[in-house]
């Protein structure tokens, strides 16, 4: 019977986890199984926009005319459960995510998945979505969202709107928090606002690994110069991803 081959030794290597929540604790932890030095620097975060909450949860109680809510990230996710109970969207409204992590975040919150694109981008969302019945695409999204689903919507002739529930806003780091980064030997980044962010403290010669097509190409326009994307849209497969490119030769 032939042997799992040894896991590498990544002692020496430093990696620094930018995504939150219980995603970055799986990361942190297999990392430093294989003993490279973790550092935890979240580079966003997220408000609940309270002042427009109101207008905005007055919408959620009103879904007759939406056929597909759509959710874009684990961040949406947790912004519409805080602001309507899932039994208040009526039976026939269809649920959709742009991706695995997006996925999980609703099997998480007791919420149904319908539907998931063959490629996690929000282009490839808009574009495979089925329409069927005319009807509202209400896509729940933070302030910093991207136009790609709904100009894919929209070309196909659907009816896109978007409720933005939460702002994306840059976090503000310590200054040994930003060396952490800038000396990293890779970094994980969990969306476009995160590539951006560091983009802005300079980080565009510090190696980045990414789980989905969006946030790379974000990346690479920024002018990145190393970006990892992982096979699957999964924390595993970005943690291999970044343990492959590490483990000595």
């Amino acid at each position: 019977m032939n042997e799992p081959p040894p896991l590498p030794d990544l002692t020496g290597r430093r990696i620094s986890v930018t995504h939150s929540g219980d995603g970055a604790q799986r990361l942190i932890r297999t990392f430093r199984r294989l003993n490279a030095t973790v550092g935890h620097v979240p580079l966003i975060e997220f408000e609940l926009l309270r002042e427009t909450g109101r207008r905005e949860t007055g919408r959620l109680m009103e879904l007759q005319d939406v056929t597909w809510l759509v959710l874009t990230s684990p961040q949406g996710v947790r912004a519409l459960r805080r602001a309507i109970h899932p039994q208040a969207v009526p039976g026939g409204v269809r649920w959709a995510a742009v991706g695995e992590s997006t996925a999980r975040a609703m099997q998480e919150a007791g919420l149904p998945v319908h539907f998931t694109p063959g490629r996690a981008t929000g282009r490839a969302l808009g574009q495979e979505l089925p329409l069927g019945a005319a009807g509202t695409v209400l896509h729940v999204t933070s302030d910093q969202a991207k136009h790609d689903l709904a100009e894919a919507l929209r070309a196909r002739g659907g009816q896109y709107e978007r409720l933005v529930l939460y702002r994306t806003v840059p976090r503000q780091l310590a200054p040994a928090e930003t060396a952490q980064l800038l000396t990293s030997h890779a970094v994980t980044l969990a969306s476009s606002s995160a590539a951006q962010h560091l983009a802005q403290l300079g980080g565009q010669r510090v190696p980045v690994a990414v789980m989905g097509w969006q946030t790379a190409d974000t990346a690479r326009d920024l002018g990145f110069q190393t970006v990892m994307t992982a096979r699957q849209p999964t924390l595993e497969s970005l943690a291999a991803r970044i343990i492959a490119f590490l483990a000595p030769s």
